[in-house]
């Protein structure tokens, strides 16, 4: 700016003074422009970062609601005592209810979150590291839930404890590659610019998948049908 400046002083004379503001004119219109655009990348930046933290939150939120059903099921194969007292228990329904409304809503979330992550392009990392921690939750809980569901089993059947251990670091790892892949999803902003809202095309295959791993918990072991048969 300081030489362009320089210069136009030094060929005022030649130019004119007419001349010469037209220039500084021409100038400060460009810088104006260049300004509105940078603003306007900005605002768009931070919309899109609240879109898709919009999207993710809830995501992540089913994850680590997850967590606490998860250390049940553990209770439950580690403890033959609380398994007796669950079969027995006249509070049973109310238990299969409440794991009936959390998958309930779990789904719902990952079919919106695979819609969404499906149509932004910048998406794919974070939908394939939710898929993946899905995989391996549901192999730890398959795991845990092997020995409750037949009848004669479920009062003292157990699994291999070590192994169950190693499943499940398997999952926390699989859980801080999520949480990072979607900080970096968050954070991106890619060339082509906001997520288009239109073309779903492939999307509703997509979201699907994510919901039928989620539903495979149930079928595989994480139902309430599977604990209290």
């Amino acid at each position: 700016m300081l030489s362009l400046w320089n210069w136009l002083v030094g060929h005022g004379s030649i130019i004119g003074g007419g001349g010469v503001l037209a220039l500084i004119g021409v100038f400060l219109t460009l810088r104006g422009q260049r300004e509105a655009r940078h603003l306007a990348d900005e605002r768009n930046r931070l919309e899109l970062q609240e879109r898709r933290r919009q999207i993710c939150v809830p995501l992540l939120t089913s994850v680590h609601e997850f967590a606490p059903v998860v250390a049940e099921f553990r209770k439950l194969h580690d403890e033959l005592w609380a398994r007796q007292q669950l079969f027995w228990s006249q509070s049973k329904k109310s238990y299969q209810q409440r794991l009936d409304a959390f998958f309930a809503t779990a789904n719902e979330r990952a079919a919106v979150a695979g819609s969404e992550l499906s149509i932004d392009p910048a998406g794919q990392k974070a939908k394939d590291a939710f898929t993946a921690y899905l995989e391996a939750q549901r192999d730890y809980i398959q795991a845990i839930t092997r020995p409750l569901r037949t009848f004669p089993r479920y009062f003292f059947a157990k699994a291999d404890t070590s192994a169950l251990d190693e499943l499940a670091k398997k999952a926390d790892k699989k859980l801080m590659a999520l949480e990072e892949a979607v900080r970096l999803y968050v954070n991106a902003f890619p060339d082509t610019g906001q997520p288009s809202q239109n073309g779903q095309s492939g999307t509703s295959s997509s979201a699907r998948r994510l919901v039928q791993i989620v539903q495979r918990w149930r079928k595989s072991g994480a139902g309430s049908r599977q604990v209290t048969s």
